[in-house]
């Protein structure tokens, strides 16, 4: 396994991954990830897996291999794109026409891998068995079709499509050519919830006081900016 395809694989794992236990589903005790437990009595967990995000512009040109402008124009395909035996996982699969390469090389064409749906692990109900769920990735936002788009991309460890190289990982170009930094993360909506009976799940990837240092900047500003600090790293 080369360097780059390992840092790559760990990555996206860091990203994906939620690690935790959790017995009971409202009939039993319960562990997650902070290390506390729970009786028959409590009503809900809240899992706060560690998270890898990055909390400037800088520090996303750095992690991806490829910044590229254009627009995404449709969903390819849906499900687990990169083990298709596996059901862990859903994966939607976009097609991005590229208009320009800011950082790396290209096709005209590109095929973008959004984490899509999570399975967490090691759910079971009172008797041992274990609970199927799938969930939302709290991380996850559908892309606006069409629109002009600066991402920030690796290669997807099936190395057959791209996908994000950080969060946030996309800055959206509006009508009157301002940039918008787009995730969940800047919209309080990085947390999701599953019923389990009367128990509650909640998957939680919020990132508190983050610092919006890119939205409602000049476009043309911020490319400048991804520009300069590309060839700087070069040199």
């Amino acid at each position: 396994m080369n360097a780059r395809f390992k840092r790559t694989l760990l990555r996206w794992l860091s990203m994906t991954l939620v690690p935790f236990a959790l017995y009971g589903c409202g009939m039993g005790g319960y562990q997650g990830s902070s290390g506390s437990s729970g009786t028959a009595e409590e009503t809900g967990a809240v899992i706060r897996p560690d998270v890898e995000f990055s909390p400037d512009l800088g520090d996303m040109i750095r992690k991806a291999d490829l910044i590229v402008i254009g627009a995404y124009k449709k969903l390819e395909k849906a499900g687990n794109t990169l083990n298709p035996k596996a059901s862990s996982t859903e994966h939607l699969v976009y097609t991005f026409e590229v208009e320009r390469v800011l950082k790396g090389t290209a096709d005209p064409t590109i095929q973008v891998d959004l984490l899509w749906k999570i399975s967490p692990e090691g759910v079971r109900d009172k008797n041992g068995k274990p609970v199927p769920l799938k969930l939302e990735h709290p991380w996850f936002r559908s892309p606006e079709l069409g629109e002009r788009t600066i991402l920030f991309l690796d290669k997807a460890p099936n190395e057959q499509a791209w996908t994000k190289a950080t969060e946030p990982f996309e800055i959206g170009i509006t009508h009157d050519g301002k940039a918008e930094l787009r995730s969940t993360i800047l919209t309080g909506k990085a947390r999701k919830t599953v019923m389990l009976n009367q128990f509650s799940l909640t998957i939680d990837y919020s990132v508190n006081n983050y610092r919006d240092t890119v939205s409602g900047r000049p476009a043309e500003e911020i490319i400048r900016e991804i520009e300069q600090a590309v060839k700087e790293n070069k040199t």
